[in-house]
């Protein structure tokens, strides 16, 4: 079903290494992209194997971190970390996070 006003998603994943569970997360980035909905990747280390299978209709937001935890202290002391999350989630239409694997 189409969405008749396009609404902005966010997905967090650790990386993309090759595990089940990222693979999963882009799927469905791809399908929700394709429903009309802006969504942003936000990735804690944009490395692995699957990155090159990031649907271009993607947005990603490399914010150089190893977990989950480390993502406030990492964007309250990196700028550039920050102005990416920020960017993101201060947008006027801000992103509703569906999940983190």
């Amino acid at each position: 079903m189409p969405v008749s006003s396009p609404s902005r998603l966010a997905l967090f994943v650790t990386s993309l290494v090759g595990g089940g569970a990222e693979r999963v997360t882009l799927t469905l980035a791809a399908s929700l992209a394709e429903q009309g909905y802006t969504i942003d990747l936000l990735v804690g280390r944009k490395e692995g194997a699957l990155n090159e299978q990031i649907p271009e209709a993607v947005h990603v937001i490399d914010l150089g971190v190893c977990s989950a935890r480390q993502l406030l202290p990492t964007v309250l002391t990196k700028p550039r970390a920050a102005r990416g999350l920020a960017s993101t989630l201060l947008h006027p239409k801000a992103p509703w996070i569906l999940g983190a694997v």
